[in-house]
């Protein structure tokens, strides 16, 4: 049996970093948990820094502990040895501590022996590169002076009485301060935007930024400049992050090949994945397996840290873990599986995202229909469908973009044609007509006629949505033709009711009520209830710019009750704002604000930014009609600052010459000038010539209010070109305004004209 004597060197931890930088609130954290346990683990990715952060928190740590400071690496990811079993450990452990002599073979017995040896000592034991609990629990001394400090690539939440630190990637600013500190030179100082974006690159992960710290520093003619331009080659850039007998890919490959063949086979193909994140049921398609199993695996890689989790039940890699896996899945996984499962995957953004479609705009088939049946969950009702395609959205996009590269046609114009309809009442106007573009080109090149149908009526949305009216009314045009060719009845009425709408937006006020009579007539012929609804509340939208107020409030009614039958929310706030529009411009204030408030509130409650603010200016018009200036102001301020980040410019400039038309009536008139200011920039930055023509009667009026006739008549004049060229009442009152324009009292305002905003379109 062993005996005990005095050692003669108990301090073996190893030497301190030199350049330790940052981690001050891990440190913080790790010492903190020394102090409140015995046992604290720090657990991460590898080459996060665990190590090099639990020796700094030792060396700190090691006058408390006279008894002794020991260090031993249980080797669970090296290359050159097998991971050190307990009872080895423990030998080690007992040598250290001057146990000398024959242990006990049972691990029990030797457990025993070192609690024994170490009851009524403070030790601080360090455990570098643990595996799991199971290696680690028979070496805990449980007993009160001790210290245990372990580092795992795997989280051991299941070992008693242990306080935990997850470490994450190093802060931007911090890692700019190791990558220079690697260097040891001028030269990160010199391009200071070269090495932020050298450690972005290498996702400011530690080892990664000491290796291309390394890399510079041995290469004395290279500039920072010319190590990011080779890092930026994403598919080569963990070939660039090695130096010597160290690599960023070795390090991950270690953490890869402990894993159990179906958790690699997962590693493998979410390395496949396009976009940033996945959930659960898409992993579950991706890899051919049910939810509750594949939800099991997902956990299994996350608490060894080669998944990350931004957002619950949402996975992601670090990006050069990202590409590791990539790579492993094109040196290991045959291409056929690596297509199988890529073909899953795009089923199921296709289907789940056509669920949620048809409750978001209810058509009785969901986009691109393919009548394939798939056991999925789907949102409960239109708040939730919209719900998950936002919080889907750079999933779905970057699926298109994939699928429309790498032949998937079907999978891009179906999933995009879903997208376009979140993108109606959510906004992203950056990406709206891009992620149309490419699936219609995508639709172009495989011949698919329906696709290029489809998509060429969500694009002409999206264009005349973000102020390129003309391109609307191009796609519109050529989608009629495509419905045509196909014989698709219902589809050409759609395309003939949204080809109205982009003639409505240019002021063609007779084309477009043409073409939604001639739409409804289509879609009554083919059986179409919301059709019939959306066709009606357009030819509504047309009587209403002519001024033709009950023609416009009986057909509103009328499609708001089949919107009603079919429960669809967004559409009737939609019709709320326009039957409130009616009832405040013919005095019924009450009931208008009313109205408005229900379409407000349904508009908030879809998180549709750019139907509350249409509900706010009209109801800031109801206020400033009734007298309450202060009131509408603030309405139609909220409802500008929203359209700022929601709508294109012609939308805006109806909200803007709504404000200025407020200030005005408050006797405000040099905020007037500048808000009819601001709507004319706006009207012409998105060729809303209405509104153009609007700004510029506004203007007129505050010149005349200001002795200034010259100008006014000016601005008068170009308003009646504008307004006579469209066929609008309006013309008539300008013309009279015109008349007298050396008078020098304020004329009455101008009645407004429905915007833009009023059309259903989805």
């Amino acid at each position: 049996m062993g005996s005990y004597e005095s050692p003669a060197r108990r301090n073996v931890l190893p030497r301190d970093v030199p350049d330790f930088v940052g981690r001050e609130a891990e440190l913080a954290a790790l010492l903190a948990a020394a102090r409140q346990s015995t046992v604290a683990a720090v657990d991460g990715m590898a080459g996060v820094g665990k190590t090099t952060l639990a020796v700094h928190a030792a060396h700190q740590l090691a006058a408390r502990y006279p008894d002794g400071q020991l260090y031993l690496d249980l080797h669970a990811h090296s290359a050159d040895f097998p991971p050190v079993t307990p009872g080895t450990a423990l030998d080690t452990l007992l040598r250290l501590l001057g146990v000398t002599g024959t242990l006990p073979d049972e691990l029990a017995e030797r457990t025993a022996l070192w609690r024994t040896t170490v009851a009524g000592k403070r030790v601080l034991i360090l455990l570098d590169n643990a595996a799991d609990v199971a290696q680690v629990d028979p070496l805990l001394p449980h007993v009160p002076g001790c210290l245990v400090l372990i580092t795992s690539r795997r989280r051991l939440a299941d070992l008693p009485g242990v306080r935990t630190i997850s470490l994450d990637v190093m802060r931007p600013e911090d890692a700019a301060a190791l990558f220079a500190r690697s260097v040891g030179d001028e030269r990160p100082g010199v391009d200071p935007e070269a090495a932020a974006e050298t450690v972005n690159l290498c996702g400011n992960l530690p080892v990664a930024i000491r290796i291309a710290g390394a890399r510079l520093r041995h290469r004395p003619t290279w500039t920072v400049g010319h190590l990011v331009r080779r890092l930026r080659h994403e598919h080569h850039r963990l070939a660039e992050l090695q130096v010597e007998d160290r690599s960023v890919s070795a390090a991950f490959a270690l953490s890869y090949r402990q894993l159990r063949p179906e958790q690699q086979r997962l590693y493998r193909l979410l390395g496949t994945v396009p976009g940033p994140d996945v959930d659960v049921d898409a992993v579950a398609a991706l890899a051919g397996l049910a939810p509750l199993h594949t939800a099991h695996l997902l956990d299994g890689l996350l608490d060894r840290h080669l998944l990350v989790q931004h957002l619950p039940a949402r996975y992601t890699f670090h990006d050069l873990m990202r590409q590791h896996a990539r790579e492993a899945a094109l040196a290991e996984e045959p291409e056929q599986s690596r297509q199988e499962a890529l073909t899953r995957l795009l089923d199921h953004y296709r289907d789940a995202a056509g669920d949620a479609a048809e409750l978001v705009a209810p058509t009785g088939q969901r986009p691109g229909e393919t009548g394939l049946a798939q056991v999925r969950r789907s949102p409960a009702n239109q708040d939730a469908a919209l719900d998950w395609l936002e919080s889907e959205r750079e999933t779905l996009l970057a699926a298109v973009r994939h699928a429309a590269k790498a032949g998937w046609a079907g999978h891009a114009w179906r999933i995009a044609v879903c997208l376009a309809h979140m993108y109606y009442v959510r906004g992203h106007a950056e990406e709206w007509v891009p992620c149309l573009e490419i699936a219609l080109a995508a639709a172009q090149r495989s011949g698919e006629t329906r696709g290029e149908a489809e998509v060429l009526i969500a694009l002409g949305m999206a264009y005349e949505n973000t102020g390129h009216s003309d391109r609307a009314l191009d796609c519109q045009r050529r989608a009629v033709l495509l419905y045509q060719e196909l014989g698709d009845r219902a589809g050409e009425a759609t395309a003939i009711k949204r080809l109205g709408n982009a003639h409505l937006q240019l002021g063609h006020i007779g084309e477009a009520l043409g073409l939604y009579q001639r739409a409804h007539a289509f879609f009554r012929a083919v059986g179409d209830p919301l059709g019939v609804a959306s066709s009606l509340n357009n030819i509504g939208v047309a009587h209403h710019v002519f001024g033709r107020l009950s023609e416009a409030l009986e057909h509103y009614q009328g499609a708001l009750v089949i919107y009603q039958q079919h429960d669809d929310l967004h559409a009737q706030g939609l019709l709320m704002v326009n039957i409130g529009i009616i009832q405040s411009s013919i005095g019924r204030y009450e009931e208008g604000l009313t109205s408005l408030n229900e379409a407000l509130a349904a508009a908030r409650r879809l998180g549709d930014r750019w139907r509350e603010g249409s509900a706010l200016t009209w109801i800031g018009n109801a206020y400033r009609d009734m007298g309450r200036h202060d009131e509408a102001i603030e309405c139609q301020q909220q409802a500008l600052d929203l359209l700022r980040e929601a709508a294109h410019p012609g939308a805006r400039s109806s909200v803007a010459n709504d404000l200025a038309e407020t200030f005005r009536a408050a006797g405000r008139y040099a905020m007037s000038f500048h808000y009819h200011g601001e709507a004319l920039t706006l009207a012409r930055q998105g060729s809303e010539r209405r509104q153009e023509a609007r700004a510029l009667d506004g203007l007129a009026q505050v010149y005349a209010t200001s002795a200034e006739p010259g100008a006014a008549a000016e601005h008068w004049r170009q308003a009646l070109a504008i307004y006579a060229d469209l066929g609008l009442p309006e013309a008539d009152q300008v013309r009279t305004r015109l008349g007298t324009a050396a008078r020098t009292d304020s004329p009455r305002p101008a009645p407004q004209s429905a915007p833009q905003s009023l059309v259903e379109g989805t």
